[in-house]
């Protein structure tokens, strides 16, 4: 080793890359030493930016232990590959992150600088020593390689401080930090692979570092170099953060992802007690039956089906009634499919007292999901048997797809150019400025035709027409290019011979031309066709974009371990936020349940519950981006392939805030209903006894009105008349007499004058008659003898005219009173 490379004390590098690297150490030297910590504040500062402090165990022994205990239940291999995958992201996120942060604040521009600082900063920050060998090659392209060592490694010490051996590298942090900061350094996917590891035994911690495109063919090279043990090279794969990321973007952009939400419910709600009477529904359930809403209120639900029908819902109300679980299943109505859940309602002590049963017409999306099955199986059918040429191409000019026929006009498999560059694959370099003005035209036009040369796999060149189109995302930018194409080198071949022989060779001509309206016919026809699956893949495309964004419902898709993938406008709207804030988050931690640790963790279990094949759902609450609480019906379903494996999983989310709020309004208009009826009937029991009273005191204070102004008054009346008054005082006695005679006269009218003349015992015998007592029964009550009562009922007949004319003393007194 020479005495420049003895000077470096953070890195080993090969002699080209020591001035870079000489530099790197005196500047990030300097950045380190400015540290201030102060425990006080719990801070620790170095150049102005806050550092923290962590065990180096916890990140990795300890922090593998604990995400693999969490999967265990997968398998030991997938527990594995979580924790080694979470790791990578994390370290990989974190160098990047630290990479730019640093350049920014250091003012490092160059690449290879900002590569030399990453080796320095990794020894400052305690990750690990870095040895670089001479076979690197750090370039800003897809040749980018790099082969390295870290030497005491932070995560080899920690699993070989606890006297563990392992059968696959565990540096992942090392891999993903030091990939993070030369990806930002180079402005190039990378990603890194440990090939040796000393927690396995071997003599080093070894990585190799390139683009994920080229990562693969550099480690076999290497293992094929480097002396075996025979050891499964499994464990050198790409980091699973790669594949998911390459997963993610394929569910995306499938058909069967979108189209597996189709679905418009029209939902039939009820609410019953526990012997199946109708409490409450809504309209929708009560067309169903043909009635009125009101008609069916207080009727048995079951009574209203058909026979079959009735003892399978029964069976399901009495099953939740008993053990209080919501229950939920699909069955068939009318020649309809239906998704009914039962879910029970308790009362105050817990106990199951009513029944929610809300019934969606499924009809409509599983026909819509067979027809969209049918519809992807044709797309593919036809992209796959088509004679024209079909190619897909992303942003950056790489292949997404070519066809059989591509494959069989060019001679390559779709695996050899999957990834590569359409150009430099496909294209001779004269014609590469014309193919970039054409790209640059597809941005801001529809579809467009042009002819283009191409050379095969054995150095043939054709020529051939394209029809292509541009497909861009939601924000606007551009997601890729497709293109039909048609291999006219024939016919071009065909119309320059017409061209040199036709003076000579008029027969040939007739003959070519003959020959060249047919392939003229059959190229027309596949154009057509080409068109045809061009509008087809167009207008699925906008069809099913519609559909999901414009459900009223809340839709999200996510990954077997709760991510999301993607969420329709309606959820996005209600929380106020944007689809790409969403994106990659673990489904618990976004917006929508971030009010409850305990639904969170209910989520949790839900997805696990769900990656497995079970179809979940429970009511929840979520607040609206104004702040309203609403009442969700959540369910998670998984979408399984042809084969029956999971694929994904489906969240949706339905708003029955106006059912429970009816529900709760009904309750309490029942309890309000209850207490004003009781009242009511109390009330008017009071009422009845005192109208009674009030009407036995009237007439009972008109009688005594009258017999006071018969004995008491009137006969005074009389003897002051006759006492020889002069003119005057008889003038004031006969008014007296008048207006008296004034006030009484109502009473008069009413108990007729004739009752005027009786005495008070005549009138209350009177009375006891006009009630239908006996004369031995009002001799008891008066306390005289019976021929009283018979001389006081004679002196009444008498008085009142009734003497003789065999007039029932009874019926005239009563017809008295209703004068």
């Amino acid at each position: 080793m020479s005495e420049k490379r003895r000077s470096l004390r953070t890195v080993e590098v090969p002699l080209s890359f020591q001035p870079a690297f000489n530099h790197a150490e005196e500047y990030v030297a300097r950045y380190f030493d400015q540290r201030l910590e102060d425990p006080s504040q719990g801070r620790i500062e170095i150049s102005g930016e806050r550092y923290i402090l962590v065990r180096a165990a916890s990140m990795s022994k300890e922090f593998f232990d604990l995400v693999t205990s969490l999967y265990r239940d997968r398998g030991d291999r997938r527990a594995r590959a979580e924790a080694l995958s979470f790791l990578f992201d994390l370290a990989h996120a974190i160098g990047k992150a630290d990479a730019k942060s640093f350049f920014t604040k250091m003012g490092v521009k160059d690449p290879i600088e900002k590569l030399s600082a990453g080796p320095v900063h990794f020894a400052y920050t305690g990750w690990a020593f870095v040895k670089i060998f001479k076979e690197s090659r750090p370039t800003p392209d897809e040749n980018y390689f790099l082969i390295y060592d870290h030497p005491f490694s932070f995560e080899a010490d920690a699993w070989l401080k606890r006297g563990e051996k392992t059968d696959f590298p565990v540096c992942m942090m090392n891999a993903g930090y030091s990939s993070g900061w030369c990806e930002e350094s180079f402005g190039v996917s990378l990603v890194a692979a440990e090939v040796q590891c000393r927690a396995m035994g071997d003599d080093c911690c070894r990585f190799i570092m390139a683009p994920p495109s080229r990562i693969k063919d550099h480690i076999a090279r290497y293992q094929g170099e480097t002396p075996s043990d025979d050891r499964d090279p499994g464990p050198f794969g790409i980091p699973e953060f790669f594949q998911r990321k390459r997963l993610e973007d394929e569910l995306i952009k499938s058909e069967e992802t979108v189209r597996a939400l189709l679905n418009a419910p029209n939902d039939r709600a009820m609410l019953l007690d526990a012997g199946g009477k109708i409490l409450a529904l809504n309209k929708t359930a009560a067309d169903t039956f043909g009635k009125r809403v009101e008609e069916l209120i207080g009727r048995n639900a079951f009574d209203l089906l058909p026979e079959t029908l009735s003892s399978r819902r029964k069976s399901w109300h009495e099953q939740v009634v008993r053990t209080g679980k919501p229950y939920r299943c699909e069955d068939r109505w009318n020649g309809r499919w239906m998704d009914t859940t039962v879910d029970p309602v308790r009362d105050a002590q817990g106990n199951v007292a009513r029944v929610a049963v809300v019934s969606r017409d499924m009809t409509d999306y599983k026909r819509m999901e067979e027809a969209l099955r049918k519809e992807k199986e044709f797309n593919a059918t036809l992209i796959k048997t088509s004679p024209a040429l079909f190619v897909a191409i992303d942003a950056k000019g790489r292949i997404l797809l070519i066809n059989e026929a591509m494959q069989k006009t060019l001679g390559y498999s779709h695996e050899e150019v999957a990834g590569k560059n359409y150009l430099k694959t496909f294209v001779p370099r004269s014609e590469w400025p014309f193919l970039k003005a054409v790209f640059r035209d597809l941005r801001g036009a529809g579809t467009t035709v042009n002819e283009g040369k191409m050379v095969t796999k054995d150095g043939r060149e054709l020529i051939v027409e394209w029809h292509s189109r541009h497909i861009l995302k939601e924000d606007g930018r551009l997601d890729y290019f497709f293109a039909i194409g048609v291999d006219v080198t024939e016919r071009k071949r065909a119309e320059e011979e017409l061209r040199r022989h036709r003076d000579h060779l008029e027969e040939l001509v007739r003959e070519r031309t003959d020959s060249l309206t047919k392939t003229n016919e059959r190229l027309q026809r596949e154009i057509a066709e080409r068109k045809q699956a061009e509008e087809a893949l167009k207008k699925s495309e906008t069809m099913q974009r519609a559909i999901f964004d414009q459900t009223l419902q809340f839709t999200g898709v996510l990954k077997l371990d709760g991510t999301v993938l993607k969420v329709n406008k309606t959820a996005m709207d209600f929380i106020g936020a944007r689809e790409l804030e969403i994106t990659g988050m673990p489904f618990w931690e976004t917006p929508w349940w971030e009010q409850s640790e305990k639904e969170r963790e209910r989520l949790k279990r839900a997805v696990g519950l769900a990656a497995k094949g079970e179809l979940v759902r429970f009511e929840t609450t979520h607040a609206a981006a104004d702040g309203r609480q609403m009442d969700i019906d959540f369910s998670l379903k998984p979408v399984r392939d042809d084969t029956g494996k999971i694929l994904l999983l489906i969240a949706e989310g339905r708003d029955i805030t106006p059912l429970k709020t009816a529900m709760r309004e009904l309750r309490k208009s029942e309890t309000r209903l209850k207490v004003q009826s009781k009242s009511l009937e109390e009330a008017n029991i009071a009422l009845k006894v005192l109208l009674k009273q009030v009407k036995e005191k009237e007439k009972e204070d008109k009688e005594n009105i009258l017999s006071n102004v018969k004995q008491l008054v009137i006969p005074y009346l009389t003897k002051l008349k006759k006492t020889g008054l002069d003119k005057g005082q008889m003038t004031l006695v006969e008014i007296l007499e008048t207006n008296l005679n004034s006030i009484v006269s109502p009473l008069v009218t009413r108990l007729s004058s004739t009752f005027l003349n009786l005495t008070p015992m005549e009138i209350r015998i009177a009375h006891l008659v006009k009630e239908g007592l006996t004369n031995k029964e009002m001799a008891d009550l008066l306390g005289t003898s019976l021929n009283t009562v018979s001389s006081h009922r004679h002196s009444i007949r008498t008085k009142l005219g009734l003497k003789n004319n065999g007039t029932n003393l009874r019926s005239y007194l009563l017809s008295l009173e209703n004068q």
